[in-house]
């Protein structure tokens, strides 16, 4: 860039863990829409969060963390599925950073959150009715 001029990255490429070499700035599109392998690893890590959790107080936790993280639920069960072996504090101090928060975000639409917790047995029990 020339001086003054912030570089936005437009050009740089970024190699994804499944092997494809993208553009930097188009990395959220692939991996949002075309990386299996992401969308795999993101739900395998909300299934094991959720396997873990007490299945009466995995709803609440997910409160808990999207109200003091200030976030969608979404991104806080995804935030906790990253942080499962740290506990829920972790995840609520990780999602105060906008990078994290961001990255959670991304997670959360990759992942159809609800359509996981409708397919996992502990979910069903740790959801209140009309509660999600």
């Amino acid at each position: 860039p020339r001086p003054g001029e912030q570089d936005l990255g437009v050009f740089e490429m970024w190699t994804c863990p499944c092997g494809r070499e993208v553009k930097l700035a188009l990395r959220r599109d692939h991996l949002r829409d075309d990386c299996a392998q992401y969308r795999r690893s993101l739900e395998a890590s909300a299934r094991k969060w959720l396997a873990a959790a007490e299945p009466s107080r995995a709803g609440d936790v997910s409160r808990r963390v999207a109200k003091e993280g200030g976030c969608t639920m979404g991104q806080a069960l995804m935030a906790l599925a990253a942080t499962r072996r740290d506990g829920a504090d972790a995840a609520v101090r990780r999602l105060k950073g906008e990078d994290f928060r961001d990255e959670m975000e991304l997670a959360a639409e990759v992942v159809d959150i609800d359509g996981l917790l409708r397919k996992l047995p502990v979910a069903r029990a740790s959801t209140r009715k009309g509660e999600r």
